[in-house]
């Protein structure tokens, strides 16, 4: 029988360390331009703030997390739109 420190050490192994992401800096300029039109894909922002395509997805990204934008909707050519909430 393992004891409780052991139990501990073998879970904490077993684990992928979770290492917290530093908010993304560009946040502020996607959300300004997301004031301006509400419904905005990633395609619109890029011409907007001038991001790439990584930058923006990963703006977007961390904001549906924290619950400030929501996906809505995806057609047949890929498009996803963005929803400020």
């Amino acid at each position: 029988m393992l004891s409780i420190a052991e139990q501990v050490q073998q879970y904490a192994q077993s684990r992928p360390l979770e290492v917290p992401r530093p908010p993304s800096k560009h946040i502020p300029a996607v959300l300004r331009n997301m004031k301006q039109n509400k419904l905005m894909t990633n395609q619109m922002l890029m011409d907007k703030t001038g991001l790439t395509r990584e930058q923006v997805r990963e703006a977007l990204n961390e904001m549906a997390r924290e619950g400030l934008v929501e996906k809505r909707g995806k057609n047949k050519f890929g498009r996803i739109d963005w929803v400020r909430v």
